[in-house]
């Protein structure tokens, strides 16, 4: 009686404890500025705060999201030909553009990857878990 006694307390709890490490989880982002990565199944991490510093990308489509060729220069693949026709592109960039770039790379990541994108994702996935138990 006691084993069925403590899986019902296990059960009733382990929503709190879930939502508990969500929000602990979501502070320590917050506070340090440094967002999980993604990079199962979508851009590197690497690349997201790099253009959140306002960096130009230069990337292969497997370190890229859609799209990305309105902010930096998607090389085809990381052959040598590849990397010189980025850097070449990216020497033929003047300063205002070099400038209008680096800004709409920072409000992009700033509006698709910031803290209330993470935010909402992780709480959507930490009530999946939950309904699921």
């Amino acid at each position: 009686m006691k084993k069925k006694n403590k899986a019902i307390y296990l059960l009733f709890l382990m929503p709190f404890v879930y939502f508990a490490t969500a929000c602990f989880v979501v502070w320590l982002v917050k506070t340090s500025g440094i967002y999980p990565s993604g990079s199962e199944g979508g851009c590197h991490g690497a690349v997201i705060n790099s253009m959140k510093k306002g960096l130009i990308p230069i990337v292969t489509p497997w370190a890229a999201f859609d799209g990305i060729e309105e902010y930096g220069f998607l090389m085809d693949t990381w052959s040598i030909d590849a990397i010189s026709m980025g850097v070449a592109w990216s020497l033929t960039l003047d300063p205002v553009k070099i400038e209008e770039m680096s800004c709409k790379c920072q409000l992009y990541i700033e509006h698709n990857y910031g803290i209330r994108q993470f935010e909402n994702e992780f709480f959507q996935y930490i009530r999946k878990i939950i309904s699921v138990r």
